[in-house]
């Protein structure tokens, strides 16, 4: 099989700077189909003149204006140059199956694919349809609103594959498609060597944008450390929002305690894991997280949010979900874990246990399946 995936931004070299849980699904998904497969990603190009590159066993295409893969979004105008010289390649790639990996690809996915006569899919990672103005403010969220609906709206896409049985019953109501459910997963054995941190360590991986709720997770923090004084805080990640929340820290009087990293690889990302104590997330919203199994996956347990797709994905395995409204409650639960070596012991060997049960090449075979499927219905309807 012949497979083209559209994603916004891709990770290059031997690093592996992932922005955002997105890029990740798509790498390692694209490595595992490879095996089988021949792969090509359609992304932003990342720097000006550079149009094929070769990793890990399929083929990277670059489309629009040059981009820094640190920025997650970029302006309106070249977000759809993007999309139109990613149609222009698209066109020009041979394949069988498209898959569009977020409402912006969806377009480039839904165009090529009618232009080649060749059938697509729709992975989604969330549906944000009623909500975008209060995750991502009016401007944006009014446009993002408007997108979504028309991305929805559209015919073109033989399957979709959502991440999690919450986006599968979002999706089911705008759409009379089938909908697999494929969830998300961990690759990386845990780190063997690793010194943990002579400090009680807690981390957080995830982009600074508001709905990532740091803020809320710093005053945490800042209650936790009445309790635990030698604690500290390690935020991995790049948004409009570090300025603010560095703002805050110094505030608080935690700002010597916390540490933020940006475009780490992917070697020295696992490293920070391994070598802290505890992780935390604490969004009000999201698809999946994948960056909470990773982090199990280093035998970390965890504090997040009582969401709905934690409540589903973590299981209530590996540590404790509070309410994004209870910051004491949270606060409680992080000192309980930095402070007490036995409880976080335990809590650790749950997380192994969990993360063990999502395979990215598990994951890989179930999306196999689900475009073969897309291909056999696609030949049945001409």
């Amino acid at each position: 099989m012949k497979i083209l995936i559209v994603s916004e931004f891709f990770p290059a070299g031997d690093e592996l700077r992932f922005s955002g849980g997105v890029e990740a699904r798509n790498f390692f998904v694209a490595r595992a189909l490879a095996k089988k497969h021949d792969v090509t990603v359609l992304s932003s190009r990342m720097k000006a003149g550079e149009d094929t590159t070769q990793m890990h066993g399929f083929t990277v295409r670059y489309a629009g204006p040059a981009r820094p893969y640190a920025a997650t979004t970029g302006s309106p105008v070249e977000r759809v140059r993007f999309i139109g010289d990613a149609i222009k390649v698209g066109a020009r790639t041979d394949f069988d199956l498209i898959e569009g990996t977020n409402f912006l690809t969806h377009f480039v996915a839904r165009r090529v694919a009618r232009v080649k006569k060749r059938a697509a899919v729709a992975w989604y990672p969330d549906v944000w349809i009623g909500e975008w103005i209060a995750h991502a403010g009016v401007a944006t969220g009014l446009a993002g609103e408007t997108l979504e609906r028309l991305n929805l709206g559209l015919p073109g896409f033989r399957r979709y594959i959502a991440i999690s049985e919450q986006t599968k019953r979002k999706l089911a109501k705008h759409t009379k498609q089938p909908i697999d459910l494929i969830y998300c997963g961990v690759d990386d054995a845990p780190l063997e060597g690793v010194t943990k941190a002579a400090d009680p360590t807690l981390i957080c991986v995830a982009r600074f944008v508001k709905y990532k709720n740091h803020a809320f997770l710093l005053r945490a923090f800042a209650r936790a450390k009445e309790r635990v004084p030698n604690a500290r805080l390690v935020l991995i990640g790049s948004g409009p929002e570090r300025q603010a929340i560095e703002a805050l820290a110094r505030t608080l009087g935690v700002f010597e305690r916390v540490s933020i990293l940006s475009e780490i690889g992917r070697g020295e990302l696992l490293r920070q894991l391994a070598a802290a104590h505890v992780f935390s997330l604490a969004s009000l919203v999201e698809g999946f997280g994948i960056a909470t199994i990773e982090a199990a996956r280093q035998g970390l347990p965890y504090v997040a949010t009582d969401l709905d797709v934690h409540k589903e994905v973590l299981k209530g395995r590996g540590g404790f979900l509070v309410s994004p409204s209870d910051e004491a409650a949270f606060a409680e639960k992080i000192a309980a874990l930095l402070g007490d070596a036995d409880l976080r012991a335990a809590k650790s060997r749950d997380a192994s246990a969990l993360a063990a049960t999502y395979d990215w090449g598990a994951i890989a075979a179930q999306t196999e399946v689900c475009f073969e499927q897309a291909l056999s219905d696609f030949a049945r309807s001409r």
